[in-house]
């Protein structure tokens, strides 16, 4: 089962046991005011107590996507990733936490390479861990189906503007 309809969601293979919650907050610049007033949050808890609460009784494996980010930086984006981990950790029987950078294919209109196709702009000297769909979904493919695990994928290191040379070709 793939909860969702952004692009996590399109990229996932769907394997029965599973229960993939790709319906979370992808805006990593999302309004920085009052944390438990912001709606996107507010309803990504709200359908993570559904959705967990079913996985739990069918006794599917809960996948959550997270952001490897929350190692490099402190932002509103990352602690609300790191709330919904602990909420995770909690609640769940039994789940995997999978951290990711950027998945080439993505098609979110809020990741860097996607902003960059309707509005050019000076990239900055920073660096970017991207990996394919393929990789995601090896990765998926291959998940126990029970316990307690959290993966972190940081795939390859380029800069930004390596990045953006490569997608817009």
């Amino acid at each position: 089962m793939i909860i969702g309809n952004g692009s996590i969601a399109k990229l996932l293979n769907d394997r029965e046991g599973f229960l993939f919650f790709a319906a979370g907050v992808s805006d990593s610049a999302m309004g920085n005011y009052d944390y438990f007033q912001n709606p996107e949050r507010q309803r990504e808890h709200k359908l993570f107590f559904e959705h967990a609460k079913t996985a739990n009784q069918n006794k599917m494996m809960f996948v959550y996507f997270s952001t490897i980010s929350k190692f490099i930086k402190f932002t509103d984006y990352t602690l609300h990733k790191n709330t919904m981990e602990f909420c995770i950790r909690d609640f769940c029987e039994n789940y995997t936490i999978i951290r990711l950078g950027n998945v080439w294919e993505c098609t979110n209109p809020n990741t860097f390479i996607n902003a960059y196709k309707v509005k050019p702009y000076e990239p900055r000297d920073e660096y970017k861990y991207m990996i394919s769909k393929e990789q995601l979904n090896f990765i998926t493919d291959n998940l126990p189906r029970t316990g307690k695990h959290e993966i972190s994928i940081f795939g390859e290191l380029l800069t930004v503007k390596e990045c953006l040379k490569r997608a817009t070709k």
